[in-house]
């Protein structure tokens, strides 16, 4: 009997904890920078908040992938990244990157960026085995925009 009640316990407040984080917590966020996410993806339901280097980042995912949309202090969206699979990647980026001096590195993470001014970009995480990464941001065509 007493096992039973502890399991109840666990289970109520793991239930608990999981409500309390749904992630639908827009307190801390402005109603202009609410107004403007909900705009941009109105079907989004579960949102996590962070600040990072001066920006409201809102994490979620949205069509299978992981975006992280960020927003300035006053509301203004600033860029979306979405989190990809190597082989999510456009042929003219995977050219790009086997015809570089960067072809013996391997993706390590890859990113699809859209930013306020209207531009959009891959940025690849490249790593070789204890050696430091490399970031490369590339075009959708296949230019090489550099390291960064």
């Amino acid at each position: 009997m007493k096992s039973k009640i502890h399991l109840l316990l666990a289970a109520a407040l793991v239930t608990f904890g999981l409500q309390s984080c749904d992630g639908d917590d827009f307190a801390n966020v402005s109603p202009e920078m609410r107004s403007t996410f909900s705009t941009m993806y109105p079907d989004v339901r579960y949102v996590e908040w962070d600040i990072e280097g001066g920006y409201y980042v809102a994490e979620f995912l949205d069509g299978g992938h992981e975006k992280s949309a960020w927003f300035t202090r006053d509301g203004q969206w600033y860029m979306t990244e979405t989190e990809l699979f190597g082989r999510e990647l456009p042929d003219p980026v995977k050219r790009a990157i086997t015809n570089s001096e960067y072809a013996n590195l391997h993706i390590d993470d890859a990113d699809y960026v859209e930013t306020a001014d209207g531009s959009v970009y891959y940025r690849i995480e490249m790593e070789k085995y204890a050696s430091r990464d490399t970031i490369l941001k590339i075009r959708p065509d296949g230019t090489i925009l550099g390291p960064s």
